[in-house]
């Protein structure tokens, strides 16, 4: 499935209430060989002390960020892998004299119709899509370590906390994104919030 119609399988007959703006945009799905680029600018990047060592921990997987910056730039990269036709995303933060963070992700619907975004280390979770009426909104439904073809679902104290993403509509040609992850003992670990725009389409 295309990114489009993995969120409208999710959203259902709901999708019609998601802004025009938003629905358009996910209505033109990157083509197997091309990606699509969207520019913008994350005005906030945090996470607290907690978050800043759990992600320090598990860097080499990319999963999670221990950085902080303010107006850092970002591209962001979406396009479908043509072996098994899964949506691919790539973030790229430019933090100022710092090597750029890049957060990689694969989102397909598994053998179950469970919408799974795998990242770093085998590490993923499932993900629910709802219509709301700013845009869309995100949020994870547990996490699993993904080895092979065997899958292990994770027990709730060994994931970071619940994940909400908001993609809310500004206009024709922008969107914000909010990006929260937040602990039931330890409170918000991470926090982000930017403004971006299509720039570039080609081939991968």
């Amino acid at each position: 499935m295309s990114e489009g119609a993995l969120f409208r399988h999710q959203v259902g007959a709901a999708w019609l209430s998601v802004p025009e703006n938003v629905r358009l945009r996910f209505d033109h799905d990157p083509i197997p060989g091309t990606v699509v680029r969207y520019t913008g600018v994350m005005s906030t990047v945090r996470c607290s002390l907690i978050g800043k060592i759990l992600g320090w921990l598990v860097q080499r997987t990319g999963a999670l960020m221990h950085l902080e910056g303010t107006n850092v730039p970002v591209d962001i990269d979406v396009w479908k892998d043509s072996h098994d036709h899964s949506v691919r995303k790539r973030r790229v933060y430019h933090f100022q004299d710092r090597k750029p963070f890049v957060f990689e992700s694969r989102m397909e619907l598994d053998a179950n119709g469970e919408l799974a975004e795998h990242v770093g280390g085998g590490f993923g979770m499932y993900v629910r899509v709802a219509a709301a009426s700013e845009g869309l909104r995100f949020t994870d439904a547990g996490y699993f370590l993904q080895i092979a073809s065997y899958r292990l679902t994770l027990p709730d104290w060994l994931g970071p906390g619940r994940v909400f993403l908001c993609h809310a509509d500004v206009g024709p040609h922008e969107f914000r994104i909010l990006i929260e992850i937040r602990h039931p003992v330890f409170g918000r670990l991470f926090w982000q919030e930017g403004v971006f725009q299509h720039t570039a389409s080609s081939n991968v």
